[in-house]
C-alpha cells in the first residue's frame, strides 16, 4: 500500500490494535520470526508467522503478536467457527490460512469479524460457496479460493474493493460448477493478478475487460465453456500469462494479440509445437516451457532466435549439442544448479509466477 511506512520498529512497543498504521510485513522482527507448531505450546511464543499442524483449534493467546497464521489440516469442519472467533480476538493478525486438503465445506459467518485481514487463504477445501460476510473485510488484498468446487460467489463480491490478488477455481479432479461470475466483479478496479482454475461451466467472462489494473493472468485447465476466455485478445494490458493443463494441440491464437506480454508460461499442456507467430510478441522477456512437452527442440531454438528481447528461459527438454551451441551463440548461459534455466545479460526479470516452478 502507498501509505505503508518504511520503518516497522514501532511494532516492538505499540499497543495491540486493529487500527495498525499501514501493513507490517509478516517477517517483521518485532515479535520474533517463523515458528512451525506440531504440538500445542505450553507458554506464549514470540512469532510473527506460525504454521500450525496440530489437530485442534489453536489458542491464539499463546501467540500474542502473531501477524501471519497458517492452519494446515489442523481443524475439522465443525471447529472452523471456533477458530474464527478466536482469531478475531487476535489484534495483530493480518494474514490467515485455513488450508486443506480437508472436508471443510462451509465457511462460517464469523469470517466477517476479522476486519484486519490483508490476506486470506482457503485453498484445497470443499467450499462450494462463501458467505456474503466475506465481503466485509475492508482491507483484504489477497484472496485464495483455489482448489475448491465453487458453484457461486456472493453477489456483492465486488465490495472487496482493495483486492489485488485473486485465485479461484476447483481441482482438476473436482472442477468447480460455477456458471457465472457476479456482476459486481467489475468493481475490482485494483485487481492486478487473477488465477482461474478448472471452471469448465463458466459461460461469461466479460468482467475481465472491466479490470483496468489486471497485469498477470493464470489459466489452468478449461476455465470457460470455450476453453479460454473469449475476451483474452482484448486484454492487451497483460504483462504476464500462464497457461497450464490446457488439453488442446495448439496454443490459442488469442494470445497473438497480447503484444505487451513480457512473461509467458506454458506448463503441462498438450501442445505439439510452438506457433510461428510467437515472435510477434516482441516484448517477451521470459519464456517457460515444461511438463508434457512434445515440441521439437530444433524448432524451439528457431523461434528463440527470432525473439531478441528474451532474457530468461525455462525449458525442460533435451537439446542436442549443436542446439545448445546455437543458444550459447545467442548469449544464453546455463544455470549450473538448474540446467533447465538459461539467462543472458545481467538485467533481472521479475517472475510473476514463481509458485508454478
Amino acid at each position: 500500500m502507498d501509505d505503508t511506512p518504511e520503518d516497522w520498529s514501532w511494532l516492538a512497543d505499540a499497543e495491540p490494535t486493529r487500527a495498525l498504521p499501514g501493513r507490517a510485513p509478516w517477517s517483521a522482527a518485532a515479535s520474533g520470526g517463523h515458528v512451525s507448531i506440531d504440538k500445542p505450546p505450553r507458554r506464549a511464543r514470540k512469532a510473527t508467522s506460525v504454521f500450525w499442524s496440530v489437530r485442534q483449534v489453536p489458542d491464539f493467546t499463546k501467540f500474542p503478536r502473531v501477524i501471519r497464521f497458517t492452519c494446515y489440516r489442523g481443524v475439522q469442519a465443525g471447529e472452523v467457527s471456533e477458530l474464527l472467533r478466536r482469531a478475531a480476538e487476535c489484534a495483530w493478525l493480518q494474514e490467515l490460512g485455513i488450508v486443506g486438503p480437508s472436508d471443510i465445506d462451509v465457511l462460517p459467518d464469523e469470517i466477517g469479524a476479522l476486519s484486519g485481514l490483508y490476506r486470506l487463504d482457503l485453498s484445497s477445501n470443499r467450499l462450494s460457496t462463501v458467505p456474503s460476510r466475506l465481503t466485509e473485510l475492508p482491507r483484504l488484498e489477497d484472496l485464495v479460493l483455489s482448489d475448491n468446487p465453487l458453484s457461486s460467489l456472493p453477489e456483492d463480491f465486488g465490495a472487496l474493493s482493495m483486492l489485488e490478488h485473486l485465485q479461484l477455481g476447483g481441482r482438476t479432479d473436482d472442477a468447480a460448477t460455477m456458471t457465472a461470475m457476479p456482476l459486481s466483479m467489475t468493481a475490482l478496479q485494483r485487481l492486478r493478478h487473477l488465477s482461474l482454475t478448472s471452471l469448465p461451466a463458466l459461460e461469461n467472462s466479460s468482467f475481465l475487460t472491466s479490470l483496468p489494473a489486471l497485469r498477470t493472468l493464470e489459466l489452468s485447465g478449461l476455465v470457460t465453456v470455450h476453453g479460454v476466455p473469449e475476451e483474452l485478445p482484448d486484454l492487451t494490458q497483460l504483462e504476464g500469462l500462464a497457461l497450464t493443463h490446457h488439453k488442446r494441440d495448439e496454443l490459442p491464437s488469442a494470445i497473438r494479440s497480447l503484444r505487451g506480454l513480457e512473461v509467458l508460461y506454458l506448463v503441462n499442456n498438450d501442445f505439439v509445437r510452438l506457433p510461428q507467430w510467437l515472435p510477434e510478441l516482441s516484448q517477451l522477456r521470459m519464456l517457460a516451457v515444461f511438463g508434457g512437452c512434445r515440441y521439437e527442440a530444433s524448432a524451439v531454438v528457431d523461434i528463440i532466435e527470432r525473439l531478441p528481447s528474451l532474457l530468461e528461459l525455462f525449458l525442460w527438454m533435451g537439446f542436442a549439442p549443436e542446439q545448445r551451441a546455437r543458444l550459447k551463440a545467442l548469449g544464453f548461459r546455463t544455470n549450473r544448479s538448474n540446467p533447465s534455466r538459461m539467462t543472458r545479460g545481467d538485467e533481472p526479470v521479475v517472475d510473476p509466477f514463481p509458485f508454478i516452478r
